[in-house]
């Protein structure tokens, strides 16, 4: 089997949850390897990636994704053991590990900008009537007395010793 080596692929890793590329690797290897292990083409620190979690092997007939972890490589949610690559597959290290995209990324269009008006969103709304008879009901109680009277007889205190000639 002859296996070209000249010819470069590209793996990219994607955000799971919004399909943003967050970074990619170009490689001109006939093996690609993605683990936790620091001998690893794509070396990641992730506890649910194994050492070597899997090869990209390039074959005489392109491209085979191989699983090798203990967690599995997933494609479109079904667990693997080895699948031919096309541009584009997404593949994802475990059931919730991290995801890639075999070859080419599809540029962002730029349509899904999120755009707010802050003066559609109500961040709290309070009902002032509600607070100020919340707050009188307070300041009505026996505990709510002895704390003003004791602030009283403090700030007093602090006074006459602050300025001695006021006793």
């Amino acid at each position: 089997m002859s296996v070209d080596t000249d010819q470069e692929t590209t793996l990219h890793l994607i955000d799971a949850a919004d399909g943003r590329l967050l970074q990619s690797w170009a490689f001109a290897l006939a093996c690609i390897t993605i683990g936790r292990g620091e001998q690893a083409s794509i070396a990641l620190s992730d506890p649910y990636v194994s050492r070597l979690h899997a090869e990209i092997i390039r074959e005489s007939t392109g491209w085979v994704l191989h699983s090798r972890g203990r967690n599995g490589v997933f494609l479109e949610g079904r667990r693997i053991e080895q699948c031919p690559l096309v541009e584009g597959t997404l593949f994802r290290l475990g059931p919730t590990g991290p995801m890639f995209q075999f070859g080419k990324v599809e540029p962002s269009t730029g349509n899904s900008t999120l755009s707010v008006d802050p003066d559609a969103v109500i961040l709290l709304a309070l009902d002032r009537s509600e607070v100020e008879r919340q707050a009188d009901v307070l300041a009505e109680t026996d505990y709510f007395q002895q704390l003003q009277a004791k602030a009283r007889e403090l700030r007093r205190k602090r006074t006459t010793s602050d300025h001695p000639a006021l006793e």
